[in-house]
């Protein structure tokens, strides 16, 4: 008997001292920031501050957080201390004046064995992360997105041939139209010529092969937080065995495009898309000694592609899908768009770059768009050698996190921040200058979006076929409504409206 009270006794404290050591190991970095000074949002337990992610609508609490503590407060992310940071000073300072304390973001993407995946441009850290950027960037120059302007204004013009048709066939007009689904196909066409050379056969047929293939990691909005995730953040060893990205249908993109790079090798074909750069980076990959030391592999290319077809894809059609949402709660503001591209267009002309640049109410509503609703939520860093400015103290390791929604909606920077008003961009550069950091939608310093400028170019092209073509109308159940969880990239629910032929 008594050996049997000796195995439970041996037991018990082993299960014990365990459970102790779990909850000393999820809580050791409490206290960390309050010592620094930084008001912080009370964590709880175990599972930190951020525990009830899942059930609530981000953004709104993170500006419900600001007002309770101000424009610079910590968090504990389960056990990982985390500064957020809305002063357009200390944005300054830790993107792009003291960037080497700051050079890296702080993801944590799961397990390596999905390399495609883990080695995009945004996951890649140091001098690697340099290297490949700068083999990118040529990509993006206003000579590439110039070449580039006649291939997408093409698409755009057969699309919206397409819906005029649709109308023709329904008395004038489209009811209950849901954007996210029509122009789906377009995007996934323009980006796949321009970035990957791919000509995608019978895009608009749902059941294509490659719209098939592609359904699950293209269709399908980001896993949102959930008690899993929660539980990851206290122990993160658990990240490596919980999916983070939809894995299925990579491998036949990746094959696809495969096929074109060692097709355009062996031709040694010149072409304006983004290909001819990723040929460029394989020969690298077989002969730079830089690129052997620094790992940058066949997986390093091909998953620049990727990263180009999937992030522009789903960030280019929910700007474009947000820009509807806004006409249709704005008629007024909708007509002077309308008034304005006439003015500068001429009928049967095709719309070029020159001539979305005399456009600049457009632009005005486009950024007015991206800042109410900007498609990542919490850009951040990590920092890599102990910082000081401002007043602030981050100690290295700390995750610093740029909270969109709280610079975007501060009064003091946008009055009336709630209201779509894109006068406010209209004054800027003429008779008021806007600090530059109270607008982070892309992101700013050496670490900003690679392919704004594209996306933004693109986007207007876009805008204006549409546009002078139809008419965007409001209906009693068109909404945006965010999806509960999301803490990476804002999901939303499908946004419906009507649109008339003009």
């Amino acid at each position: 008997m008594s050996l049997y009270l000796a195995i439970f006794g041996w037991i018990f404290t082993i299960l014990a001292g365990v459970i102790v050591g779990l909850i000393v190991y999820s809580r050791w970095h409490y206290g960390s920031l309050e010592r620094l000074g930084i008001p912080v949002v009370k964590p709880y337990l175990f599972f930190g501050s951020n525990y009830n992610e899942p059930y609530v609508d981000i953004t709104k609490q993170d500006i419900q957080r600001q007002k309770e503590y101000g424009l610079v407060y910590g968090v504990y992310d389960g056990r990982s201390p985390q500064i957020y940071i809305a002063d357009p000073k200390i944005i300054r300072l830790i993107s792009t004046v003291d960037f080497e304390h700051f050079q890296n973001h702080g993801w944590v993407v799961g397990s390596d064995s999905l390399s495609i995946l883990t080695n995009i441009l945004d996951f890649l850290n140091d001098e690697k992360w340099k290297t490949v950027r700068g083999a990118l960037t040529p990509i993006f120059t206003g000579g590439k997105i110039k070449q580039l302007s006649p291939t997408i204004q093409s698409f755009c013009e057969n699309y919206a041939e397409d819906l005029a048709n649709q109308c023709d066939l329904s008395g004038g007009r489209v009811n209950g139209l849901v954007f996210k689904e029509f122009i789906a196909p377009m995007i996934i066409e323009v980006l796949g010529k321009c970035f990957c050379g791919i000509d995608i056969p019978n895009a608009k047929d749902p059941n294509s092969a490659f719209i098939q293939n592609m359904k699950q990691p293209l269709f399908h909005d980001i896993p949102q937080e959930d008690w899993k995730t929660v539980v990851a953040k206290v122990f993160p060893l658990l990240t490596y065995i919980l999916p983070t990205f939809p894995a299925d249908g990579l491998d036949f993109f990746v094959d696809t495009l495969c096929n074109i790079i060692e097709t355009r090798e062996k031709s040694g074909e010149v072409s304006i898309d983004a290909t001819h750069t990723m040929v460029d980076m394989m020969k690298k990959v077989r002969t730079d000694s830089k690129y052997k030391s620094l790992g940058i592999n066949r997986n390093v290319v091909l998953a620049q592609g990727w990263e180009f077809f999937a992030a522009g894809y789903s960030t280019i059609r929910d700007i474009f899908i947000f820009f509807m949402y806004e006409m249709a709660m704005n008629e007024d503001i909708q007509q002077q768009i309308y008034e304005e591209i006439c003015s500068n267009t001429i009928e049967g002309q095709k719309v070029t770059l020159e001539t979305i640049s005399r456009l600049p109410y457009l632009g005005a509503c486009l950024l007015e768009t991206l800042r109410l609703h900007p498609s990542f939520l919490r850009p951040e860093r990590i920092c890599n050698k102990d910082w000081k400015g401002e007043g602030l103290s981050i100690r290295k390791g700390t995750q610093v996190i740029f909270p969109i929604a709280n610079i975007h909606h501060n009064p003091k920077f946008y009055p009336n921040p709630e209201i779509f008003y894109p006068n406010r961009f209209m004054t800027v550069g003429k008779d008021e200058t806007r600090d530059p950091y109270t607008f982070m939608t892309f992101g700013q310093g050496p670490r900003n979006c690679i392919g704004q400028r594209f996306g933004i170019e693109m986007l207007k092209i876009m805008l204006v076929s549409f546009l002078l073509r139809f008419k965007i109308l409001k209906r009693e159940d068109t909404v945006c409504e965010p999806k509960i969880g999301g803490t990476f990239i804002l999901s939303f629910e499908p946004v419906l409206v009507d649109i008339v032929k003009r």
